[in-house]
């Protein structure tokens, strides 16, 4: 019901209680009315206004009111630094525009501690060519937390990040959502900094559309951090195939993709995570993604029994002893682990480590392959690990792929001092590529090889992604796998194997 007692302070009207506080725009003035109609600020500066009503009535709610033609832009002006959202509700009314000024390099919203809530079909973007130097939604907390908030509904065009979660300290972000948030044309669309002792955690990430620009987006989702964070049904379209669609840093763990379009369709998706899962619908396979066994077949083994695998790797493994000595290998487990440690003895040339004399795999049947890696020894050493068209055992190689068809993990002490991305089609030398990480001792080297899109491979290590297009296994060859250390000099190297996974389709 209207309130027959108190006038509206710019219309002379009568005066309606449905939202606490309204800021609107009349001609190129801005106004913040209480819902009695007391006004509570005016000016031609509307981030002024509307920080003065925020500031002097917290906890309370604030509806961005539009109007008819250019009232329903809200236009900050050339001096804007952004709104702080401290316990606060925004509403946007559909329609209305929060445009931020031109080469804008500040938070448009900033929320630093306690919760915020906007809501609301209003679009958020930057005036004129947009320079996308700025943040849309900042939330950044060192101390105490930022809890129980809500983002929901608003479109958000050309930013730098649409959404930015940083804590430093003691802080911590948890049991937050964002929902049905549609950007356009962001270098990245959300972003994750955790820092300190500080955690994000239990957050709910639904229905976020993150519509890719052709050279200038180049994350959906960023460093993805922290423990136990669902993302239900997002999606990142059309980025390049340089970009990366999502990735989990080394810190989080146990965190759940269900449904969307984040695991590497177009963009690349990396997992350096632990106890991160993916429920997918089979578009891409990724680690931890969960299928059926009439869509794919699965292989597991892990540093328990050289030759003891699950899945279509039961009775399917062999144990690679080339030369004499002879190569050994042995459980052994630690604060790391169980692992395999592979021991080539100190006969020259020995090979010591895991394969199948079968071919399982083709690339049209999106062959995949991951596997762990630990170098005691990184001196007169050669290790291979990955795809390869051989049923049989290696021989001591230079080029371990030369006249096979493969892709795998290489690195070859007299070569290089960092491992490379070997690759080949069959022909009578292999290629090798350098990935600029040293193979260094006493250091995890988690390797994840898959098929993508039947036209080329995709390479994830030491969280770096890269498409494998050229010297390539066939579409239709049969592919096995390798997984070895060699020593090329007189002395015993060893080398520790943690698990292995392949997944084949149907």
């Amino acid at each position: 019901m209207p309130d027959l007692i108190n006038i509206d302070a710019q219309y002379n009207n009568l005066a309606a209680r449905d939202y606490a506080i309204k800021f609107f725009r009349v001609g190129n003035t801005y106004y913040a009315r209480k819902y009695d109609g007391t006004l509570i600020s005016s000016g031609s500066v509307p981030e002024t206004v509307l920080q003065t009503a925020i500031t002097a009535y917290p906890f309370t709610s604030v509806f961005l009111s539009g109007g008819d033609g250019l009232n329903n832009n809200l236009v900050m002006s050339g001096s804007f630094s952004g709104i702080t959202t401290n316990d606060c509700h925004i509403i946007f009314d559909r329609g209305v525009n929060f445009i931020v000024p031109n080469g804008f390099t500040g938070n448009a919203f900033t929320t630093t501690i306690g919760a915020v809530i906007i809501t609301g079909y209003g679009y958020i973007y930057e005036a004129g060519t947009p320079a996308r130097n700025w943040k849309c939604f900042n939330i950044d907390n060192s101390s105490s937390g930022v809890i129980f908030s809500t983002i929901d509904g608003p479109t958000i065009s050309d930013c730098g990040t649409m959404l930015y979660l940083k804590t430093t300290s003691t802080g911590f972000i948890n049991g937050n959502y964002f929902n049905n948030i549609n950007c356009y044309n962001p270098i990245i669309g959300v972003e994750m900094n955790q820092g300190g002792s500080a955690e994000i955690a239990e957050n709910s990430f639904n229905s976020i559309n993150i519509q890719s620009l052709a050279g200038v987006t180049t994350n959906g989702f960023k460093n993805q951090d922290g423990n136990n964070n669902l993302y239900y049904n997002c999606k990142c379209w059309d980025i390049d195939t340089t970009g990366t669609e999502f990735n989990w840093t080394t810190t989080s763990n146990g965190n759940q993709i269900i449904g969307g379009r984040l695991t590497g369709l177009s963009g690349h998706f990396i997992d350096r995570g632990s106890k991160n899962l993916v429920f997918d619908n089979g578009r891409t396979i990724v680690a931890n993604t969960f299928t059926r066994p009439d869509v794919v077949k699965n292989g597991t083994w892990f540093g328990q029994s050289q030759t003891a695998g699950e899945g279509i790797l039961n009775g399917r493994l062999t144990a690679i002893a080339v030369g004499a000595g002879p190569p050994t290998a042995a459980v052994g487990n630690d604060s790391t682990g169980t692992y395999y440690t592979y021991d080539t003895s100190a006969t020259i040339n020995n090979l010591s480590g895991l394969r199948t004399a079968i071919s399982p795999m083709r690339r049209f049947l999106n062959a995949y392959f991951k596997t762990a890696l630990y170098l005691n020894n990184n001196t007169a050493t050669r290790v291979y690990a990955g795809f390869i068209s051989s049923t049989s055992a290696p021989a001591s190689a230079a080029d371990p792929l030369a006249n096979l068809s493969g892709v795998g993990l290489w690195f070859d002490s007299a070569v290089s001092a960092n491992w490379k991305r070997g690759h080949n089609d069959g022909d009578a030398t292999g290629d090798y590529d350098d990935t600029g990480v040293a193979a260094a001792t006493a250091t995890l080297y988690p390797v994840e090889i898959y098929a993508h899109a039947d036209n080329k491979f995709r390479f994830v290590f030491n969280g770096t992604s890269t498409d494998i297009t050229t010297e390539i296994p066939a579409s239709a060859t049969n592919l096995a796998f390798w997984v070895y250390i060699e020593n090329t000099a007189a002395a015993s190297k060893t080398m520790r194997h943690y698990y292995l996974a392949i997944r084949t389709d149907k």
